[in-house]
C-alpha cells in the first residue's frame, strides 16, 4: 500500500526503525484526480519523522518518495496551501513553485465526485505524461491567461476573470490530452456535469487532472450548484459525492498528541 512503501522508503533513506502504528481516520478518494497519493504518502512520512524526532523539509521529503515528478502542485499544496503556480518540468529537476497566493476564502468551492469510471493511475499516466506535448501556441496561450488573466483574477478578488481564464485554460489543456482520455472531458458525464454547472452560474469549471472529478467556483449561492450536481447525477441515473467547501490557505497540520 502507500503508506507502507512511504514508511519503508523514509526509514530506509533516513536510518530510523519501523515501529510505528499507523491509523488512517480517513483517506482522499484515489484515482478521482485529487492528487490523493501524494498527500496521503506526504502526510505519513512527515507525522513518522516527527514522531522520530526527526525534521525533513517537505521539498526534500518529496524528493525522497519519488513525488512530483510532473507537477510541484501536490508538494507545495501540502507545504503551504493556497494558490500555487509551478514552473514544469525542467531538466529532470522537481518543479518548483514560481507563484504562491493566499486563495480568497469567501469564494466558495463545489467538487462532484461522480460514481463513474476513474482516472488513470499513476503507472499508466507515466507514458502519457512523457509522450504528450504542447505545441508552443498552446503554451504561450495558457502562459498568457495565466499571467495575464488568473493571477491578476486571484490578486484582484476578481472571481469572474479568474473563472474565465480557468476554463479557457482547461479547455485547452483538455484538447491537448483529448487523445487520451476521449474528449476535452474525460466522459460524456463529466461533460455533463461541466455544462450544468455553467448553466447555474458557476465559474473556472472544469475536470481536475484525469477525473472524474469537476469543479466550480462561486462567491453567491454555492446551495444553486450543488441541486444542480444532484440533479445532473440523478439525470445519468448515477450515484457520486459532493463537497462544498474553500481554500485553505496553510498547509498540513502535523499535532503530536500525548495519550
Amino acid at each position: 500500500s502507500s503508506v507502507l512503501e512511504a514508511l519503508n522508503t523514509v526509514s530506509n533513506r533516513y536510518g530510523v526503525d519501523r515501529g510505528v502504528y499507523v491509523k488512517i481516520l480517513k483517506g482522499i478518494p484515489v484515482h478521482v484526480g485529487l492528487g490523493s497519493t501524494t498527500q496521503l504518502k506526504l502526510g505519513v512520512a512527515t507525522a513518522y519523522l516527527v514522531s522520530k524526532g526527526l525534521n525533513v523539509s517537505v521539498e526534500k521529503l518529496a524528493e525522497t518518495l519519488g513525488r512530483g515528478e510532473f507537477s510541484g502542485i501536490g508538494t507545495y499544496a501540502f507545504a503551504r496551501g493556497g494558490f500555487i503556480v509551478d514552473g514544469g518540468v525542467k531538466m529532470g529537476k522537481q518543479p518548483k513553485p514560481i507563484v504562491s497566493l493566499n486563495f480568497p476564502e469567501d469564494w466558495k468551492i463545489i467538487v462532484v465526485i461522480p460514481g463513474v469510471e476513474r482516472g488513470y493511475d499513476e503507472e499508466a499516466e507515466k507514458p502519457i505524461m512523457t509522450e504528450v506535448r504542447g505545441d508552443s501556441s498552446l503554451i504561450m496561450e495558457v502562459a498568457y491567461l495565466t499571467l495575464m488573466k488568473l493571477i491578476p483574477g486571484v490578486v484582484d478578488r476578481d472571481i469572474v476573470e479568474f473563472g474565465e481564464a480557468l476554463s479557457s485554460i482547461q479547455v485547452l489543456v483538455g484538447r491537448a490530452f483529448s487523445k487520451y482520455q476521449g474528449g476535452v472531458f474525460r466522459s460524456g458525464v463529466v461533460d455533463g456535469l461541466v455544462r450544468r454547472l455553467k448553466e447555474v452560474g458557476g465559474l473556472g469549471v472544469g475536470q481536475s487532472s484525469w477525473g472524474p472529478t469537476v469543479y466550480a467556483f462561486t462567491d453567491s449561492d454555492i446551495d444553486c450548484l450543488r441541486k444542480a450536481a444532484l440533479k445532473c447525477l440523478s439525470d445519468y441515473g448515477i450515484e457520486g459525492s459532493i463537497i462544498v467547501t474553500n481554500a485553505r490557505n496553510r498547509g498540513a497540520d502535523i499535532s503530536r498528541v500525548i495519550n
